[in-house]
């Protein structure tokens, strides 16, 4: 036990040596946190990350997914990077086809799979389309009408006549609720 033990203090100072190599921070990024997107939406996210550390970025460090079955690489940052060098890494993302939220984590990670630097986080939620019966309860909540639980079998009756009818229409066109 007590070698075990020795070998586990070891291996943690190793890896506190070589997180402290090199030293990296998010200096901007597009598409903010909770930003809604539809299913199989594509776009682009971009993250532009400094070099923190006093020493160069080797060659061949690439973003990795952490939170994936396998490790999804997007891609190297070109050439070695230098101390206070800012780099942009862009990604065509393609949003899931499944509704609700979604986050992917990744992390900078050199050719030999040490990973350093902040975890770089995409938080995104996949809402469906509007459906008409939503676009006519938000119409009837903006006039003051919020008992959907009295307005669904309403607009039901009447086939969501509220979406078709313009702000000039006719009292005869309008329905009464």
């Amino acid at each position: 036990k007590k070698e075990e033990e020795e070998r586990r203090k070891k291996e943690e100072e190793e890896r506190k040596r070589k997180e402290e190599v090199y030293k990296a921070s998010l200096v901007h990024t597009t598409t903010n946190d909770s930003s809604e997107f539809l299913p199989g939406v594509s776009f682009i996210k971009t993250w532009k990350i400094r070099n923190d550390g006093a020493t160069s970025w080797p060659k061949g460090v690439k973003l990795v997914r952490l939170n994936s079955i396998s490790e999804e690489e997007l891609g190297p940052v070109l050439g070695e990077v230098a101390p206070g060098q800012v780099v942009e890494i862009a990604k065509n993302i393609t949003t899931p086809c499944k509704l609700g939220r979604h986050i992917f984590l990744y992390m900078l990670t050199t050719p030999s799979g040490l990973k350093f630097g902040p975890r770089l986080c995409m938080d995104i939620k996949v809402v469906a389309a509007d459906t008409p019966l939503d676009i006519a309860l938000k119409r009837l909540e903006d006039m003051g009408f919020i008992d959907h639980e009295r307005l669904i079998p309403l607009l039901s009756q009447y086939k969501y006549c509220l979406l078709y009818t313009s702000d000039a229409a006719d009292e005869e066109d309008s329905v009464d609720l």
